[in-house]
């Protein structure tokens, strides 16, 4: 058996691109209470509607885990947003507005995860 005895992460966060004609407006009005991002490459808990400007803040050697989903979805859908849950440490969850992932499972096009 192996023991770690250095620093140990679990940090994570799990992202969401979501069809927002597919949300009701409850969780629509739940989501807007998220802090917007889309100009932050942080993996805080929020939202990113400027898909695109996000995207572009991306240097050429990397791109966020599944770019190139994201940009066939916009493509695709005519709004689509990014919703962020991280870890408490990265800036609280989905339960602090009341949100849960079944409020807006049904418009899941794509789910990714940072580890």
């Amino acid at each position: 058996m192996k023991i770690r005895t250095s620093f140990v992460s679990n940090s994570s966060s799990t992202s969401f691109v979501l069809d927002v004609s597919k949300l009701s407006k409850e969780t629509k009005n739940k989501i807007d209470k998220l802090t917007d991002r889309s100009y932050d490459l942080s993996r805080s808990t929020g939202q990113i509607t400027k898909i695109k400007d996000w995207l572009r803040m991306f240097d050429t050697g990397y791109e966020p885990t599944g770019a190139d989903e994201i940009k066939k979805l916009l493509k695709k859908h005519k709004e689509i947003i990014i919703i962020r849950e991280s870890d408490e440490e990265m800036g609280g969850s989905f339960e602090n507005i009341d949100l849960d992932t079944k409020d807006f499972e049904d418009s899941i096009l794509l789910e990714f995860e940072y580890h």
